[in-house]
């Protein structure tokens, strides 16, 4: 289900920035296993991530709202986490594999800083990002399902 962000999230993006500079999260892989869900608005498109780890592997789904047409890619492949609180989501497989008749090249590895990391909640961002971006574009909140 793709939902848009509420007024929630976006309070959580300042309790989040004040946490990641107050202090640092220690995660660990045993942490992440399980299944997170991210519903967030993108450049005005819906779009609903669905991670779930299992062990020291990931597959991911992404679906987006455009125009009134679902689009829907996955991803899987290894999880790496570097303390202290680095995740490095690495691919190994994508589909599609074709899109209109052309080839798909495989995505690329998702690299997060850990902002945020609860039993029930993940909060990350790339830091490539964060040097660029205020934290409220650069911020993927997840939900543990």
């Amino acid at each position: 289900m793709i939902k848009a962000i509420g007024l929630g999230v976006v309070a959580c993006f300042m309790l989040v920035g004040a946490a990641a500079q107050a202090q640092q999260v220690n995660a660990s892989q045993e942490q992440l296993q399980g299944q997170w869900v991210s519903d967030r608005v993108a450049q005005g498109i819906p779009m609903e991530t669905v991670v779930t780890i299992t062990g020291n592997t990931y597959i991911s789904t992404q679906s987006m709202l455009s125009s009134g047409v679902l689009y829907s890619t996955t991803q899987s492949g290894e999880i790496f986490v570097t303390p202290p609180n680095f995740l490095n989501l690495a691919v190994t497989d994508w589909s599609p594999k074709e899109y209109n008749g052309r080839p798909m090249s495989m995505p690329p590895s998702t690299f997060w800083t850990i902002l945020k990391l609860t039993q029930t909640q993940l909060a990350v961002a790339e830091p490539y990002c964060l040097q660029k971006s205020p934290l409220q574009e650069c911020l993927v909140l997840f939900n543990r399902r």
